[in-house]
């Protein structure tokens, strides 16, 4: 499975949104997900049961539920995301792909957190 970060609908700007792939057990969840609502609409959407409309929204008030503080942000979560994943030895190509960014990108960042 792979996820499109930008909408159809969203017009290209200079921010890379690079598609990436879904780990396998994200993609069951997903199914699941899916399945449990009927297939009524988007997979993932609000507690109330609307579609997500902005995503920083959104991941705010994840954030808050989480209790987690403001200095928390995507571009926080995804360093840490791509540094744990160097320090576990996951194949620097699967790391990359499942980030969105290049190999390239990848070892120049974070390839000395791979032991």
């Amino acid at each position: 499975g792979v996820l499109y970060r930008r909408g159809e609908r969203v017009r290209e700007t200079t921010k890379r949104r690079p598609p990436m792939r879904l780990p396998r057990r994200l993609i069951a969840h997903l199914k699941r997900w899916r399945r449990i609502d009927g297939g009524k609409g988007p997979v993932i959407h609000a507690k109330g049961g609307e579609p997500i409309g902005l995503m920083r929204k959104s991941f705010d008030a994840a954030r808050v539920e989480a209790k987690l503080g403001e200095e928390v942000t995507p571009h926080i979560m995804r360093h840490t995301r791509a540094t744990w994943l160097m320090q576990r030895r996951v194949p620097i190509w699967d790391a990359a792909g499942s980030l969105g960014m290049t190999v390239k990108q990848m070892e120049t960042t974070y390839g000395h957190h791979h032991p």
